[in-house]
């Protein structure tokens, strides 16, 4: 989920990168957006382990 960006709809394409991890861009798709925020997903089966690693360690 994202936060604090403003404009986003629903299947919405993007880049989204991690500030710890710059050299890497995961591709995204906005699925919905609530009152908590953007609901993304990340589009590419290969990335989707890096993405889980990387937000695990922004959690440390």
């Amino acid at each position: 989920m994202l936060r604090g960006v403003p404009g986003l709809v629903a299947e919405d394409l993007l880049l989204v990168r991690l500030m710890r991890l710059p050299d890497v861009a995961f591709r995204a798709r906005v699925r919905g957006v609530s009152l908590l925020g953007a609901h993304i997903a990340i589009e590419e089966p290969s990335e989707v382990e890096a993405w889980r690693r990387a937000i695990a360690e922004l959690a440390t």
